[in-house]
């Protein structure tokens, strides 16, 4: 964090974790050798969120990964503190709620958190659809949700013949109970 207005908004949106040795909810941040910072961000709403920060925002930026940019400019007039919020999505990337307030600055309140963490949950969710990430991503995930699922609920026998497979055009799983 490289400035004081960063790490107090920052600190109003989230609780600062250190990362190294941290057992809850991770993403895919590294908690043991600190290769993805020392430090995150972690907030709750109705889903557990960690995130990664920059300190500046200088499009455009060349990702595989990266789809959806929100960004937060504070400004402080008569020492109340607003913050000016501005949305950039790839073009693959369907739009997203909640909608930008015109014009799309606010007051630093309770309020304003439960729109922001929303606004990146969602951010989030429009990213894992769009055609370029979902394949990257979001099929991974289903995965590792359904061979949990197996797992918990699964007789053991059952659990070596199961075969997933994916039809990547609709993003569909199937999966297949009977033998190999």
């Amino acid at each position: 964090v490289s400035t004081q207005s960063t790490g107090e908004f920052l600190e109003w949106l989230g609780v600062r974790t250190r990362l190294k040795g941290w057992s809850g909810y991770r993403g895919d941040l590294d908690v043991r050798t600190d290769t993805t910072g020392r430090y995150s961000y972690m907030a709750t709403t109705s889903r557990a969120l960690c995130f990664r920060t920059a300190a500046s925002f200088t499009p455009p930026i060349e990702s595989q990964v990266l789809h959806n940019y929100i960004v937060v400019s504070p400004i402080v007039h008569k020492g109340v503190t607003f913050y000016k919020v501005s949305v950039a999505r790839r073009q693959t990337v369907e739009k997203f709620g909640p909608p930008l307030a015109l014009p799309s600055v606010y007051e630093r309140n309770a309020t304003l958190r439960t729109y922001l963490l929303t606004k990146l949950v969602n951010a989030n969710l429009a990213a894992m659809r769009s055609p370029g990430l979902a394949s990257k991503i979001a099929y991974p995930a289903k995965m590792a949700f359904l061979n949990g699922l197996v797992e918990k609920y699964a007789p053991s026998k059952s659990r070596s013949c199961l075969l997933y497979t994916s039809d990547a055009a609709d993003d569909r799983i199937s999966v297949d109970l009977g033998g190999r």
